[in-house]
């Protein structure tokens, strides 16, 4: 594989793609349950009304299908973009032995702890 289809595969290209207009149905449902069972200080769920499915180089997509260049990306990502495989292959190796991360960004994974 080329530098360039590489790198072409580090971000979704889809993105920008909006199938569903945000908020859609299924972000709905998790911003409503996170606002029921999380602190109201939060300020990412008020700003951005999405939850998000998944995350590649700039690009994210959200639980309803829509895909977005990512302008706001967080610390750890600006530089490197989300889910850098070159950047993940140690994390894989940090989470071996030990981890703790959960951001106020809505995922269905922290609606599930929460719940617990």
């Amino acid at each position: 594989m080329s530098f360039e289809e590489e790198f072409r595969e580090l971000s979704y290209p889809e993105a920008p793609k909006i199938v569903v207009k945000p908020p859609g149905p299924n972000s709905l449902k998790i911003l409503e349950k996170q606002a029921e069972l999380e602190t109201r200080t939060l300020i990412y769920p008020k700003v951005f009304r999405l939850a998000i499915e998944s995350a590649r180089g700039a690009t994210i997509k959200d639980v309803d299908g829509n895909y977005y260049i990512d302008w706001v990306a967080g610390i750890a990502v600006l530089n490197v973009g989300h889910n850098n495989p070159y950047v993940a292959k140690y994390v894989r190796e940090q989470l071996d032995r030990y981890w703790h991360w959960i951001s106020e960004v809505p995922t269905e994974f922290r609606i599930r702890a929460l719940e617990k």
